[in-house]
């Protein structure tokens, strides 16, 4: 017996040209889908613990003697004024979307990932983008929306989120068909497959019922084609006979006129 060094090393060929390479990058990852199903930063007790708010809604993650954590999910297309604290500091975390703050006549763009300071006595505003909703996490003092001071309303031009499912919304929509109309049309689809069965069995050939559908829409009838005919064999001599044949064909066999 010859070796063989794929069965020695137990399948797998030497050759590394052979080998097949993985791509790490292929696929659809769980993160990829879990991102499109909603907020990415929320947890179970955050949904149950949400509440409304006008500009989406929020839930408490912590609160303490000496500060406080609250998560927020803002709606796009919102902003929350200018707002301005006298005596405590403010901290926020952008988890997902985009945020505008604008602080010192300075507005400065935030990606998903980043973290800002809002100190104590300077006015700011947030605002979230135009396409994309903001989950953010603010870290403050305790009870600090108690003295924060609005000084100009905000702006709340939308206030419903854009969570979209995996399956996106180019679905097309399903139009509703009434019980009647299904009848008729199963009633018809019967009545061709019927017409089709009589044909086959009587050997004619497939021919599209345009009469029908000349006489409903009110044109003039179309003749249905002829079934084609095959023409008659011609009989050679010797054929007609049963057993030997009397009269031989070929080279040297009687012609017709003998």
């Amino acid at each position: 017996m010859s070796y063989n060094p794929a069965r020695q090393q137990g399948g797998v060929s030497v050759n590394p040209r052979r080998q097949r390479r993985l791509d790490p990058r292929a696929g659809v990852r769980h993160s990829e889908i879990i991102a499109k199903q909603g907020p990415s930063a929320a947890t179970m007790t955050d949904m149950r613990n949400r509440v409304e708010t006008p500009k989406g809604w929020r839930s408490v993650m912590f609160c303490g003697d000496d500060f406080e954590m609250i998560f927020e999910y803002i709606c796009s297309k919102n902003s929350t004024g200018v707002l301005f604290h006298p005596e405590k500091d403010r901290v926020l975390r952008l988890m997902a979307g985009e945020l505008y703050v604008t602080m010192n006549d300075e507005m400065i763009h935030l990606r998903p990932g980043s973290s800002f300071i809002l100190p104590k006595g300077i006015e700011y505003k947030i605002a979230t983008s135009g396409t994309l909703d903001a989950e953010i996490i603010f870290c403050q003092g305790a009870n600090y929306e108690k003295d924060l001071e609005q000084r100009s309303e905000p702006e709340a031009v939308s206030t419903e989120t854009t969570m979209s499912s995996v399956g996106g919304d180019d679905t097309p929509v399903r139009q509703k068909t009434s019980t009647e109309q299904t009848r008729q049309q199963a009633e018809k689809i019967a009545e061709e497959r019927r017409q089709r069965d009589i044909a086959k069995r009587q050997g004619l050939p497939r021919v599209v019922d345009e009469q029908s559908m000349a006489a409903t829409s009110g044109a003039e009838s179309v003749p249905a084609p002829s079934p084609r005919r095959t023409p008659p064999r011609r009989v050679l001599p010797g054929q007609q006979v049963t057993g030997v044949n009397p009269r031989p064909m070929g080279a040297g066999g009687p012609g017709e006129d003998d």
